[in-house]
């Protein structure tokens, strides 16, 4: 059936439209709110429905999204905007091992996953995130660990501020490690994500791997194997971990440890 036939069915008609999944919950949606005025519809029926409006706002931003709302029956701006103030605060440089063990649970996946990182190139900016007071868009420093230091740029007075702006560096990448859990159809989660200006070391790659894997053991969670596209650092890094031979060297092959714990992907991007 047709959205348009769909959406003119006669009240006395006892039909209902063969309609699945998102599509079926925006005409119920539309037909439970059709006689209600703006201020007082409700969608808590419509959790699948919510998150696409959530998204929909997320990627096309505001003016599109009003321009949705203008013409559906769809949660309004100001209503996405509190569900998302509401929802979990993820912080810049934090590597949230509770919240993946949480969500591998929830969808009853096995507590094993593969990462992945990479990083994309942006048009660097500062910005204030008011729940955690801090200034974020500021390159963030390497521990000892290769993990980046959190929460570095508080934003306690007009004076500390501006010496940010002096002396720290603004970021021109946006580092993102996601965590893939291995049953199928499942997403994957965003574990951490971070700016940089990209000029890390494969030393810090190997030693940040070695520090997830220790705090994913802490929840209970094993990394199966690590995944990175074309980046030097990342393959070097990889290269070491499954002790590839020296191209350079007598054999007419190459050498990797098979039995290691962890495996590492090069992912090949054809575009």
């Amino acid at each position: 059936m047709k959205i348009v036939e769909a959406m003119q069915l006669k009240e006395d008609k006892k039909e209902e439209p063969k309609l699945k999944g998102l599509l079926y919950d925006l005409y119920m949606c539309a037909l439970k709110n059709q006689d209600r005025k703006s201020n007082g519809r409700n969608y808590t029926d419509f959790e699948p429905l919510r998150k696409l409006c959530t998204l929909l706002y997320l990627l096309s931003g505001v003016q599109s999204y009003e321009l949705f709302a203008a013409n559906l029956i769809i949660p309004s701006l100001s209503t996405v905007k509190a569900s998302l103030s509401s929802s979990e605060v993820i912080k810049e440089g934090e590597f949230r091992f509770k919240a993946l063990k949480k969500y591998l649970q929830r969808r009853g996946s096995p507590l094993v996953v593969f990462l992945s990182e990479d990083g994309t190139r942006i048009n660097g900016r500062i910005l204030y995130h008011s729940s955690t007071n801090q200034l974020v868009g500021f390159v963030l420093g390497l521990d000892s660990n290769g993990v980046p230091i959190g929460a570095s740029y508080p934003a306690t007075s007009a004076k500390v501020m501006a010496k940010y702006f002096r002396e720290a560096e603004i970021s021109n990448n946006a580092y993102v490690i996601m965590a893939q859990p291995l049953s199928s159809g499942d997403a994957p989660f965003c574990l951490s994500i971070f700016g940089t200006n990209n000029r890390f070391k494969s030393s810090d790659v190997l030693k940040r791997w070695t520090w997830m894997s220790a705090e994913a053991a802490k929840e209970g969670i094993r990394i199966a194997g690590f995944a990175a596209d074309g980046d030097p650092k990342l393959m070097a890094a990889m290269r070491s971990k499954i002790f590839v031979a020296s191209p350079r060297s007598p054999w007419n092959w190459f050498h990797a440890n098979l039995v290691s714990a962890q495996v590492c992907y090069y992912i090949l991007s054809m575009f």
